[in-house]
């Protein structure tokens, strides 16, 4: 007949598995990971099948599997298979006593559909089914004839015959009375289901090997290990079990009886705790409550009302937030716990919701010069500050008033000295107090006057590396706001405050200009001149330029540097020392003292007027059989691009610049432009341009601007660096010095083509 074959890999902790057809058949497997389906038609319709594992008080299930049975007859014939025998005391159960048997087992040969088998050569039982293992028991005599038995496997397609087993009945198997395990249990809650179980459990049994549970004194199930959960149980009814080896032919055990009461899933107490939080501006009430024993949900009601239900006891969060909530409200909270054999109420939780739980919130203060019974005042007002409970104000952060009730919205400070002064209103709260600020300035102005005299000041100064003037001046007691001019022209912009800086940046160095400052009011203004002032270029300091350094024979270090402007004269520095100056228009420096085979650090200060600019610092090793013979020097001075960044695939220029500091010719070479991770150069550095070196005289340098594209690689900081002379063809012996890295360039990720054609 035909079957279908299921296997499957174990389940850690399993008991037994259920194989679930999708029309509702299923079939329950203890001892095994395989079996079949035999109820298919050949050539019939197609079912999925998934396997449920469980270990008596959960459920894990496998994937789905969908078959068809095939349309062609079953073949091939049975798989071979191996059976093994034993003799035994078959235990007894509570209608039958303990006799000595025969037990065969063997495992499921694969396609068959049923097994005959086979005593001393005789037919003996027939068996049908395809189950994952088989055991055949028979009472038998002790100490008889020695039985032989054999088992054919059969389906349509042929038969398959096993080994054969050969063993004798001792007759005292039974006389020994076997060890007897203990068994004990009681009624409880499933923690999954909320349902009401049975835990049963016994003590060990030394080399059992298996176990048959009895319920009402019929069997009822093969547990593995020492425990076992029935949850079949119906609350108000009573149930007994017994608990025998099924391997070492054990009595029943102790019979234990046992009722499940109606009330034994019934949600546990639970106490709900309320507390007033501040979320989002507003008094919310926060509910938590101790876990349920056995609830399976929870509901919360707000005196008469529900609030929610069917908050889930697995989620462990016991919390709900009450945002309805009502100030000035005084309500009684309860939590139930619920589940399918009834519900468990808490106790009233009492709590009053007020407004003070959420500390003051932000609002704006404005303070205006006023002019109060003839004499300058201030007058501040403000908007309300949501849950303020009163508001106190500060001048200078000094109190001046007494607490304020909450509607109040203006205050005047007829107390203030004439000037600029900060003003503090705290709104404050049980909870907490929020502060809002504001200044002004106590004048004259609101009582008819004008701006009194004040001071103010010019002077040359820099701004972002150009030349610029520089304003200040005083209060001008009265004044509301200040106005630059210069030549007679006001500035964009007024100015509100005092003391006051201006700078002007939009001069032009050499050329004279005339400022005045203007203190206004609503009266009128009072003006004060600060004279004419030429900005000069020696108002700045030395603009930026680089220097490097070439070893000789005489003399022994020779240092270059690019023109700086406003320069007075340059120092030069070796390891940190001054050891020379030269004048503005000279850009070299022989240092004869350098002593063959050390090493220096050198850099040159551009000194002027308006400060100090430091160039580079070079680094040089003097050889010492540097005088033995005449040798070029190729050294890579700097390398620049274009653009601090960009993009995988774009295209850039690239300024290099080298030099032959050596004291003879060098020989046409490469230089080449890497691209790297650095900072320090890798041979593996992709070459993105190459250019070709001519003969270099001594002394001579070297400026190109050459085309790179960005290579396509992931984006992040990376540095370009100037390569000379790679091949070692120049004839040079000092290399130190050919590599040169450009500032850190940053690279971002390729526009794709789209993107680039519509211009973004």
């Amino acid at each position: 007949m035909p079957s279908i074959y299921f296997g499957w890999t174990p389940s850690s902790g399993a008991t037994s598995y259920d194989l679930i057809r999708d029309d509702g058949q299923h079939k329950i497997v203890t001892q095994a990971t395989s079996t079949s389906d035999t109820n298919v038609v050949i050539g019939g319709p197609a079912h999925s099948y998934f396997v449920r594992a469980t270990d008596g008080t959960g459920t894990t299930d496998s994937n789905r599997v969908t078959v068809a049975p095939p349309a062609t007859q079953c073949s091939p014939p049975p798989g071979p298979f191996t059976i093994t025998g034993k003799a035994l005391c078959y235990p007894g159960d509570p209608s039958h006593a303990m006799g000595p048997a025969e037990q065969l087992d063997w495992p499921f040969s694969r396609y068959a559909n049923s097994y005959d088998i086979y005593r001393n050569g005789s037919f003996y039982h027939a068996i049908t089914g395809s189950a994952d293992s088989y055991s055949l028991i028979g009472y038998a005599a002790p100490d008889g004839p020695t039985n032989s038995y054999y088992v054919v496997a059969k389906n349509a397609a042929g038969t398959t015959t096993s080994n054969t087993v050969t063993f004798p009945i001792p007759a005292d198997i039974c006389v020994t009375e076997p060890p007897v395990a203990v068994l004990s249990g009681n009624a409880q809650c499933d923690a999954q289901t909320h349902q009401p179980a049975v835990a049963l459990s016994w003590t060990v049994v030394p080399a059992a090997f298996g176990w048959r549970l009895y319920r009402d004194g019929t069997p009822y199930v093969m547990p593995h290990g020492l425990h076992y959960v029935d949850a079949n149980v119906v609350p108000g009814h009573t149930y007994t079990y017994n608990i025998a080896t099924y391997g070492l032919s054990a009595p029943l055990s102790n019979p234990i009886t046992i009722t499940v009461s109606g009330d034994v899933c019934t949600p546990g107490p639970i106490v709900v705790t309320p507390q007033l939080l501040c979320d989002n501006n507003a008094s919310v009430v926060s509910l938590s409550w101790t876990p349920s024993t056995n609830a399976a949900s929870y509901t919360v009601m707000r005196d008469a009302t529900t609030l929610i239900s069917g908050i889930s006891a697995a989620d462990f969060f016991f919390l709900y937030y009450d945002r309805s909530a009502q100030p000035g409200a005084t309500y009684a909270y309860r939590v139930i716990g619920v589940n399918g054999s009834g519900s468990t109420s808490s106790s009233p939780a009492t709590i009053a919701v007020n407004d003070e739980v959420c500390p003051p919130a932000m609002f704006n203060t404005t303070a205006v010069a006023a002019c109060v019974h003839n004499a300058p005042a201030v007058s501040l007002s403000w908007s309300a500050s949501l849950h303020a409970a009163s508001y106190v104000i500060s001048r200078d952060r000094a109190v001046i008033s007494a607490a304020l009730p909450a509607t109040t919205r203006t205050f005047v400070d007829d107390g203030a000295s004439n000037g600029y002064h900060d003003y503090s209103i705290r709104a404050s709260n049980a909870q907490s107090y929020q502060d809002s600020l504001a200044s002004a300035t106590v004048s004259t102005a609101p009582c008819g006057f004008v701006p009194e005299a004040f001071a103010a000041s010019v002077r040359g100064t820099c701004n972002q590396g150009r030349p610029a003037v520089r304003l200040e001046w005083s209060i001008a007691s009265g004044a509301s706001s200040y106005v630059i001019k210069r030549n007679g022209v006001a500035l964009p912009g007024e100015h509100t405050f005092a003391p006051g800086v201006f700078i002007d940046a939009g001069v032009t160095a050499g050329q004279p200009y005339t400022y005045t400052v203007v203190a206004t009011n609503a009266n009128g203004e009072t003006s004060e001149s600060t004279g004419t002032i030429t900005p000069s270029a020696a108002d700045c300091p030395p603009g930026g330029f680089s220097m490097f350094a070439s070893t000789g024979c005489n003399p022994p270090v020779t240092l270059a540097w690019s023109a700086s402007s406003s320069v007075l004269n340059y120092l030069i520095f070796r390891e940190q020392v001054l050891i020379g100056a030269v004048g503005s228009s000279t850009f070299t420096y022989a240092d004869s003292t350098a002593i063959a085979g050390a090493s220096y650090s050198y850099f040159v200060r551009a000194s002027g007027t308006g400060g100090v600019t430091d160039s580079n610092v070079a680094d040089v090793t003097i050889d010492r059989n540097v005088c033995s013979a005449p040798a070029p020097n190729l050294t890579a001075i700097g390398i620049k691009p274009s653009a601090s960044g960009g993009r995988a695939g774009d295209t850039i220029s690239v300024t290099v610049e080298l030099a032959n500091v050596g004291n003879a010719a060098a020989m046409p070479s490469t230089a080449r432009i890497r691209f790297g991770r650095g900072p320090s150069m890798s041979a593996s550095d992709p070459v993105l341009a190459t250019m070709v070196l001519p003969v270099i005289a001594s002394g001579a340098e070297m400026q190109r601007v050459m085309s790179v594209k960005l290579p396509a690689v992931a984006a992040g900081t990376y540095y370009l660096f100037l390569s000379l002379d790679e091949e070692h063809a120049a004839g040079e012996s000092n290399a130190g010095d050919n590599m040169k890295a450009s500032a850190a360039f940053i690279l971002g990720e390729m526009i794709p083509p789209k993107h680039r054609a519509a211009g973004h």
